[in-house]
């Protein structure tokens, strides 16, 4: 791999694209969408998202979604993706072939719920893509 196509990645734009991944699982997880639905699956209480514990979950989550972007920055640019279309079957590849698959895995080996998968799955899913528009629209 050429480590010239870290140069040609727009690092604003990995930034922009994470800050709105990082905004729609605040959106998807809410108790508007399907947070509690997802608190009920996990078991969790309310009281697990407050303190300085719930920083730092947020702080890792921000970090590992910036992993993610720029991964597929890097993809974007391999890729030559430049286009809405180009980007949105990169976005849908990507997801439904690294993430939707082997989270699948996961569920099926651990038996927790399938509604567990089905909220978690769609929303990276349908965050990847919008990154992976993101990205090769604004390179």
């Amino acid at each position: 791999m050429d480590i010239g196509l870290f140069a040609e990645i727009n690092y604003q734009t990995v930034l922009i694209a994470t800050f709105v991944y990082y905004l729609l699982g605040i959106i998807w997880y809410s108790k508007f969408f399907f947070g509690t639905a997802w608190r009920q699956v996990v078991g969790l209480k309310d009281a697990f998202f407050k303190g300085s514990e719930a920083l730092k979950i947020q702080v890792l989550v921000l970090f590992c979604q910036l992993l993610i972007c720029l991964a597929l920055a890097t993809l974007v640019v391999l890729t030559d993706s430049f286009t809405f279309f180009s980007g949105l079957f990169l976005g849908a590849f990507v997801s439904v072939g690294f993430i939707a698959t082997s989270s699948y895995a996961n569920i099926v080996l651990a038996r927790w719920p399938t509604r567990l998968w089905g909220i978690n799955t769609s929303y990276h899913i349908i965050g990847i893509i919008i990154m992976s528009i993101i990205l090769s629209l604004w390179r």
